[in-house]
């Protein structure tokens, strides 16, 4: 049986991170004997066409992305990796365009055989192009510990299951803005309740919570970032909290949401 994998590039210890802590069948990342880093998942199976497995690898990787920002302060997202090819000439992994404009920016999916052989498939508007090559597939080398696995695998099959947990994971993965962290709080405290809820858990402070609120939502706070524009109903509204910065904001719900999954494992999980 023939399986798919879709390479990944960002920086090397944060491939390192997921390896470390996704090698299960459900999703997993590997590096070959080259020190390329590659997504695998069992749900690539029942998929034939690369646009849907390009599609199902786009949402597994914002999972687990978001996962290991959640673990990691220092972590930092990686993404699909792109090849640049002019006419017909491959001219390497690139994250950026700096070639001709009629260089076209292409997405790596590689499809291994039984025997180990894989062949690289490139996808650009709508076409396929292959490339066989004889490199033998070879995991990567895993220094997880058995909690950080066991931490990875339960949060991945509470998202699997509940789209909350999935929508959360997905805006924590972006890049860290107003916007980002306030949808991540609004799914949470949708959820589970309100701020004085998650003080007597021991989840954050109160008024800590409602300072991050003011300061995500108004524009006096925290300028053309915030949620609100500066509109005279938001610039004339008093505001009762202290603003905090954007890098303590993320602190704040990173703590939250890392609460918030361990209370879903506990207490179980509704879609």
């Amino acid at each position: 049986m023939t399986k798919w994998l879709v390479r990944i590039h960002g920086h090397k210890f944060d491939l390192q991170e997921l390896s470390d802590r996704f090698n299960s069948v459900e999703v997993n990342v590997t590096k070959d004997d080259n020190d390329y880093y590659y997504l695998g998942s069992s749900d690539f199976d029942a998929l034939l066409e690369p646009e849907d497995i390009r599609s199902r690898a786009i949402e597994l990787l914002a999972c687990i992305n978001g996962i290991a920002k959640v673990c990691s302060k220092q972590y930092e997202p990686v993404k699909i990796t792109k090849r640049l090819f002019d006419g017909d000439r491959d001219v390497g992994a690139s994250f950026e365009n700096p070639y001709e404009e009629d260089a076209r920016t292409l997405e790596m999916l590689v499809q291994v055989n039984e025997e180990g052989t894989r062949e690289y498939v490139v996808r650009a508007s709508g076409t396929v192009r292959k490339q066989a090559s004889a490199l033998p597939p070879t995991p990567g080398s895993s220094q997880v510990t058995h909690q950080q696995y066991d931490e990875a695998k339960a949060w991945y099959a509470l998202a699997s299951g509940d789209r909350k947990v999935e929508d959360a994971l997905y805006f924590f993965h972006e890049e860290t803005t107003w916007w980002t962290l306030r949808k991540v709080y609004e799914i949470i405290e949708d959820d589970f309740g309100q701020p004085n809820k998650m003080e007597k858990h021991g989840w954050a402070d109160e008024n800590l919570i409602k300072s991050f609120k003011a300061s995500a939502n108004d524009p006096r706070l925290s300028g053309r970032a915030a949620v609100h524009a500066p509109t005279a109903r938001h610039l004339q509204r008093p505001w009762f909290y202290d603003p905090i910065p954007l890098s303590e904001a993320e602190d704040v719900i990173r703590n939250i949401i890392r609460n918030w999954l361990q209370w879903k494992l506990k207490n179980g999980s509704s879609l």
